[in-house]
């Protein structure tokens, strides 16, 4: 069973139909991982790069520390074989980034 929840005070007012698609995939990933939960910590709220894609509502967060250290970059590999090359997955200190960006 894949567990997908927000962190409290996560803003998805205008999210835009493309990373809403992203989510149960990204869940089904986390869920490999023990069955780890799937958490979005950020979505158009918080403080972000300038011209970061979360405040047009394409870009979300997944929290990663509930994931043994060791594992995080196969994640991160899995969750990009899982998505089409029109998302970017990067893998910062506290959270995966996902984004949709077809360009």
């Amino acid at each position: 069973m894949v567990n997908i929840r927000f962190k409290k005070g996560v803003k998805v007012r205008a999210i835009q139909p493309e990373i809403v698609l992203a989510i149960p995939i990204v869940a089904s990933v986390f869920a490999k991982f023990n069955n780890a939960e799937c958490v979005i910590t950020s979505a158009r709220e918080g403080t972000h790069m300038k011209r970061s894609m979360h405040y047009v509502g394409y870009a979300l967060d997944f929290r990663t520390r509930h994931i043994a250290v060791g594992w995080h970059e196969k994640l991160a590999k899995e969750v990009r074989r899982a998505l089409t090359d029109e998302y970017d997955v990067v893998l910062e200190k506290t959270h995966l980034h996902v984004e949709y960006d077809p360009t």
